[in-house]
C-alpha cells in the first residue's frame, strides 16, 4: 500500500537511509522526505509505501524555486525489499501526485543503488561532476599550481576587501551561464537568495578572484567542510572571457597555494564536466580522489512500459 506521509512516519522513513548513502543523498535526498507544502512555489508530497505494517519505502516530489524546469524527486526502499518493484511503485505514485509533468530529477552516485534504478526505469543522466578533490599539502599539486602563470594585465587577490553586494552579484553572474545549457535559471528571485546564502558562508581569506582591465574576470569561492578542507567552486565569470583558462588557473592557483600555507588537506571541486574552463584544467591537475556525481531525470514519457 502507498499512503501520503503522516507525521507518525519521520524515524521509520529516517532508517530507510543505507548505511553506505553518500553525503549528497543523504543531505539532498533522503533529506527531501517529509510533510507537505504548498506555499506559492514551493511545493513538496511524500508518500510512503508499506507492507504488512512496516514502512518499507517513500518518495518525495517536490519543486526547485531556482531550476523549475525539472521537479525533484527522492525514491528510497529499505535494502532487504529492493528489486521487488517497491520502487517503481513508488514512482508511479509520484507521476499520479506531481503538481504537472515536468521531468523528475534527481543526483546519484555512478554505480549506486539509486544509479541502478534509475537505469532499471529508463532514466538518463544530463549532467556529470567528477568531484575531483585535490591535496594542497601535495608537493605534485603545489608545483602543479605553481605553473599558472596570469596572463598579462590580469591581477589575482584574495577575496578579503571584496563588498558582500559585489560578490553575490559575481556569484549570480557565474552560475547563470555555466548552468544556462543544461539546467537554466528560471527565478532569479531565488537564485539571489541562494547567492546571498552561499557568499554568507565562504572564506574570503582562501577564495580568489582575478581581474583583468578592471572588470572581475574569474571567482574562485571557498567554503569549509569538515576539518582541513575547504568545498570549492571556480570558473570565470563568462563563457568567452579571453585566455579564460590561464585566468581562471591563475585564480584557483592562488587558492590551493593559500589551503596549503593554513594547513588544509583537500579542496573538493564542486563543477560540471561542461564547465569549458575548470573541467579541462582539472584533467591535468594530480587528483588525489574523484567522488563523481551524476544528475538524473526521468520523464512522464517513460513512465508507462518502463515501469
Amino acid at each position: 500500500m502507498v499512503r501520503p506521509w503522516s507525521d507518525g512516519d519521520a524515524a521509520e522513513v529516517a532508517a530507510l537511509l543505507a548505511s553506505d548513502a553518500t553525503p549528497v543523498w543523504a543531505n539532498q535526498g533522503h533529506a527531501l522526505h517529509g510533510p507537505a507544502w504548498r506555499e506559492g512555489r514551493r511545493w513538496r508530497q511524500t508518500w510512503v509505501a508499506e507492507r504488512a505494517g512496516h514502512l518499507i519505502g517513500a518518495v518525495t516530489v517536490a519543486t526547485n524555486r531556482v531550476h523549475d524546469g525539472r521537479l525533484l524527486c527522492a525514491v528510497e526502499v529499505a535494502e532487504q525489499h529492493r528489486r521487488r518493484g517497491v520502487g517503481s511503485e513508488l514512482l508511479r505514485q509520484a507521476y499520479r501526485g506531481a503538481p504537472d509533468s515536468r521531468p523528475l530529477a534527481a543526483k546519484v552516485a555512478p554505480d549506486s543503488a539509486g544509479h541502478h534504478f534509475v537505469a532499471a526505469v529508463g532514466g538518463l543522466a544530463y549532467q556529470r561532476c567528477d568531484g575531483v578533490t585535490l591535496d594542497p599539502s601535495s608537493p605534485n599539486v603545489q608545483a602543479w599550481a605553481a605553473g599558472a602563470v596570469a596572463p598579462h594585465g590580469a591581477r589575482v587577490e584574495p577575496l578579503d576587501g571584496w563588498a558582500h553586494e559585489r560578490l553575490v552579484a559575481a556569484f549570480v553572474e557565474q552560475y547563470l551561464w555555466v548552468h544556462e545549457g543544461w539546467s537554466p535559471v528560471t527565478s532569479l528571485d531565488a537564485l539571489d537568495d541562494v547567492a546571498r546564502s552561499t557568499i554568507d558562508e565562504h572564506d574570503a581569506t582562501m577564495g580568489s578572484v582575478a581581474v583583468v582591465d578592471g572588470h572581475l574576470a574569474a571567482l574562485v569561492l571557498a567554503f569549509p567542510a569538515g576539518d582541513h578542507q575547504l568545498e570549492v567552486v571556480a570558473e570565470t565569470q563568462s563563457r568567452s572571457q579571453p585566455h579564460g583558462a590561464a585566468v581562471l588557473a591563475a585564480a584557483l592557483a592562488r587558492t590551493v597555494t593559500a589551503a596549503a600555507a593554513a594547513g588544509m588537506t583537500a579542496l573538493e571541486l564542486d563543477g560540471h564536466v561542461t564547465d569549458p574552463h575548470l573541467h579541462p584544467l582539472l584533467q591535468s591537475a594530480p587528483v588525489v580522489t574523484s567522488n563523481p556525481l551524476l544528475l538524473v531525470e526521468h520523464s512522464s514519457q517513460q513512465a508507462g512500459a518502463d515501469l
